[in-house]
């Protein structure tokens, strides 16, 4: 079992993939209602990207034998002035590469072995 912040950094983590994963979704709803089907279908396909993700640290967990605690998560905007006021410009993967560094250190400086995390979002849990 990783130890109590180590699970509280991934559970973090989980939560901001989820919250992503539902802002794009609303991005790609609203190029949907103005026909921007090709916009709209990009945007859904990142949001099942972002939920992958959220999954992939929720599996993790499980096999680590540590609790998932998924976070509350805001709704998202839903309305906005024009197409370009829609994109996100970067926030939601800042956000979300920010915390996954912050779960790079807190792995590296505690004694954590079972787990490798990798820059392309994949857990790799190794067996002792």
């Amino acid at each position: 079992m990783l130890s109590n912040k180590i699970q509280a950094a991934f559970n973090t983590q989980v939560g901001q993939e989820f919250s992503n994963s539902i802002a794009y979704i609303a991005i790609a709803n609203y190029f949907k209602s103005e026909n921007l089907n090709g916009l709209a279908k990009m945007f859904y396909k990142q949001a099942a990207e972002e939920h992958t993700h959220a999954m992939k640290f929720t599996e993790f967990l499980l096999d680590t034998g540590s609790a998932v605690k998924i976070p509350a998560i805001a709704a998202p905007q839903n309305e906005f002035a024009s197409a370009a006021r829609s994109l996100p410009v970067g926030r939601f993967t800042f956000y979300a590469s920010r915390a996954i560094i912050y779960v790079q250190v807190i792995l590296c400086t505690t004694t954590a072995p079972q787990a490798q995390l990798h820059t392309s979002g994949g857990i790799k849990h190794v067996e002792q």
